[in-house]
């Protein structure tokens, strides 16, 4: 059976949405990665009055390095996110588009990936949105 264009659009859209709000928070846990490397090279070039290198305070340097693993493993999730969420309409495209010949064969192929990559996202966005807020809360534990 044909599929309507508003069934092909939403089954399109959906994935495509997602990696979209996936893309812009790592594009985010990017810039929050690069932010806190700069702090951490501000405190290893603090110096003493006398010339000297003072080390880090450790509190501190122990945060930003928390923060710095925190940030990574977001990212790693939030790229896991992408890529299912990609893979997902890449799949929905070609579900779509082979539908008309092997009707079928399609739906016992495309609907376990398209639900296994929106599973796989939907969990990899979930737990590095998590992560990300995690990351906030210890910045702002930090602050003055």
């Amino acid at each position: 059976m044909p599929a309507s264009l508003a069934s092909t659009l939403s089954l399109i859209t959906g994935p495509a949405l997602l990696t979209n709000a996936s893309t812009v928070l790592l594009l985010g846990a990017t810039n929050r990665l690069s932010m806190v490397h700069e702090d951490q090279r501000r405190l290893v070039r603090r110096k003493r009055p006398s010339g000297a290198s003072s080390p880090a305070p450790r509190a501190t340097a122990h945060i930003t390095l928390r923060r710095q693993d925190l940030l990574r493993k977001a990212m790693l999730l939030l790229q896991v996110a992408v890529g299912s969420f990609g893979f997902g309409t890449l799949t929905a495209m070609l579900a779509l588009s082979v539908e008309q010949t092997l009707p079928m064969w399609a739906d016992i192929i495309t609907n376990p990936a398209l639900l296994l990559s929106a599973t796989i996202g939907g969990i990899a966005l979930i737990l590095g949105v998590l992560t990300l807020f995690v990351e906030s809360w210890l910045l702002g534990s930090t602050l003055p």
